[in-house]
């Protein structure tokens, strides 16, 4: 993989190459390539050494060729890092280094996709937990003079298709004015039955907890009063 130039004037046509000529060229080429003064390379080192490379170069294209995050260079750049401390062929050590060039670019390529999933997965963990927290105060009202814990929510009360016990834990829904659901309330108190004001426009009195398993929002009735409903002029 190596090319060399020569001026002209030191360029000497001698006749034809023949099959024994170029071996016996090769042979002597590779005999005197070596990376340290005075050592030669047998024609079967470079054989060898070559094979090695070729092998690393085609397993790196194979983990090219995966999911960027499923990549593994690892045992590649181990066995590259050893051809490069141990060839003795000026050609292949010089190839096994821009090969691992290429290696360290693709791995840097990687753990920077990696950082920002990560980053991605820790940012999408946060907004969700912003979420809750924000989705909680919105429809939350709390008068002064009330205990912090209390909260008063106002909407119109009617029954939930899908929770539909018949005891102290019926779930009811609140409702606001663009027929959203504001929240489930649950009757906090015994003997308050919350059937009695469906279909009206109520306020409620209680303590507002979130569900973890059903992702929503209830509320613990401790108090409920009927609202003058609003005609339209």
């Amino acid at each position: 993989g190596c090319y060399f130039w020569t001026s002209l004037d030191y360029i000497r046509r001698v006749g034809p190459v023949t099959a024994e000529t170029a071996v016996s060229i090769r042979s002597q080429a590779a005999g005197s390539v070596s990376d340290k003064p005075g050592e030669k390379v047998t024609l079967t080192q470079v054989q060898l050494e070559r094979a090695e490379y070729q092998e690393l170069a085609r397993l790196f294209k194979a983990e090219q060729d995966k999911p960027v995050l499923q990549r593994e260079f690892a045992p590649v750049k181990q066995r590259l890092v050893k051809l490069i401390e141990d060839a003795r062929t000026q050609s292949v050590k010089s190839l096994a280094h821009r090969l691992m060039r290429t290696l360290a670019r693709a791995e840097l390529a990687r753990n920077a996709l990696k950082i920002s999933l990560s980053q991605d997965e820790r940012l999408r963990v946060t907004l969700e937990e912003i979420d809750k927290k924000v989705e909680l105060l919105v429809s939350t009202r709390t008068p002064a003079g009330m205990k912090q814990q209390e909260s008063v929510i106002q909407g119109i009360l009617e029954p939930s298709a899908v929770f539909t016990a018949t005891n102290q834990n019926r779930r009811f829904l609140v409702l606001g004015d663009d027929d959203r659901i504001v929240c489930y309330a649950v009757s906090g108190l015994d003997g308050l039955d919350l059937a009695q004001w469906l279909g009206k426009k109520v306020s409620l009195v209680g303590r507002t907890r979130f569900d973890a398993f059903g992702k929503t929002r209830i509320l613990y009735v401790t108090g409920i009063i009927e609202l003058p409903s609003i005609k339209n002029k």
